[in-house]
């Protein structure tokens, strides 16, 4: 078991367990005006600081679980290059929904942002539970 790659995981799960507790808060808390449209809805959220927050930690996340890939392929670890490429994707990927709904609001895009989420907590929290499989034989 490479200690490092899973204390890297660890911490890039207590993040998204951070960013799961903030889409909860933003969802219940900070309705989005009804009578704004596209580019009206981005300036709203820039007067929002629990939005700005949850942003802020999506691309904290983001740069995280890449540079986690990074260190992963460096270490030539089959197991985390994989955790790692899934997570980065999921992330990836709930960035980019997060970006489309908020402008168009679509609840399909929220739905794909939380399941991004649990994708790459999923997948880190597989990557903990074989590393550390794999270290006690």
């Amino acid at each position: 078991m490479d200690n490092k790659l899973s204390k890297k995981a660890f911490g890039l799960m207590m993040g998204l367990l951070v960013q799961y507790f903030l889409g909860i808060i933003v969802n219940l808390y900070v309705p989005f005006p009804e009578d704004m449209h596209g580019e009206e809805l981005w300036k709203f959220t820039e007067k929002q600081p629990l939005i700005l927050i949850h942003i802020l930690v999506a691309l904290l996340l983001l740069i995280g679980s890449s540079a986690f890939v990074a260190t992963s392929i460096k270490k030539k670890n089959s197991l985390w290059i994989k955790v790692s490429l899934i997570s980065f994707l999921s992330i990836l990927v709930s960035v980019i929904t997060g970006a489309l709904f908020v402008p168009s609001q679509n609840d399909t895009y929220s739905v794909i942002m939380a399941s991004g989420f649990a994708l790459a907590a999923a997948s880190y929290g597989w990557g903990l539970f074989k590393s550390k499989q794999k270290s006690s034989k």
